[in-house]
């Protein structure tokens, strides 16, 4: 099976969310702080949250038409798609919030300008720094991939232009055109990365992209895709 448009869509994405997964959903969540009651608020709805006008991270919750309003933890933002009583705050490459309106003042330190949130590293494009309550995790973007802090993840060079020439690929140029003809089908080509048993390179619009097979799976030269591993023998496993 051979690599269209589709597939190399598909691949970028599962690579993407696999190089980075610092889910606010999924792992360890922000403590949100205790707020005070509003008094006079009427809630909307019994139980659920609702923004505040001009607020990036404030925000009132309802429990049993109780309101009381809270704020996010610094680096993070409310999430006004959060339905109660999931955690209610994200990355602000995740939530939508006006450019001119109010955030909290930033508890930084020396290694974070946030107190949570993943940030760009000034060392290279592959690393970048992931903080937790003020704690700084240096991190890494899987091989060929380098990090986009438009949005919070590790991506393709071809999608951020000031990282576009990696050390991973900046010695490999993908040939014009794509393989095939209208009869059969075009696809896109596939060259294996060295002699790497799993690492192969995708040429989508003749940018270079480094992709893995799965576990079990090694690139076949012949067919240009990846087949069970007992098939493959030249190469190095390493």
């Amino acid at each position: 099976m051979h690599l269209d448009q589709r597939t190399i869509y598909l691949l970028d994405n599962f690579v993407k969310l696999r190089g980075t997964d610092h889910s606010l959903k999924s792992g360890a969540q922000a403590r949100i702080e205790p707020g005070e009651p509003l008094q006079d608020y009427r809630c909307s709805q019994a139980n659920g949250y609702e923004a505040v006008s001009r607020q990036c991270d404030v925000f009132i919750e309802c429990e049993d038409n109780i309101a009381v309003q809270q704020i996010c933890p610094d680096g993070l933002h409310f999430n006004s798609k959060a339905a109660w009583p999931s955690y209610p705050c994200g990355y602000p490459t995740e939530v939508q919030c006006g450019a001119s309106d109010a955030v909290q003042p930033a508890q930084r330190s020396e290694e974070c300008p946030h107190l949570y949130g993943v940030f760009r590293s000034s060392n290279n494009c592959e690393s970048y720094t992931w903080c937790f309550d003020g704690i700084a995790r240096l991190m890494y973007c899987p091989a060929g991939l380098v990090f986009n802090a438009e949005k919070s993840l590790c991506d393709f060079p071809s999608n951020v232009p000031d990282c576009s020439h990696t050390k991973a690929l900046e010695s490999f140029t993908c040939p014009a055109g794509l393989i095939g003809n209208e009869d059969e089908g075009y696809r896109i080509p596939t060259f294996r990365y060295g002699r790497s048993c799993s690492y192969f390179v995708a040429c989508p619009d003749q940018f270079p992209r480094l992709l893995s097979c799965d576990p079990g799976s090694h690139f076949d030269d012949q067919s240009g895709s990846c087949v069970p591993e007992q098939y493959v023998t030249n190469c190095d496993r390493n």
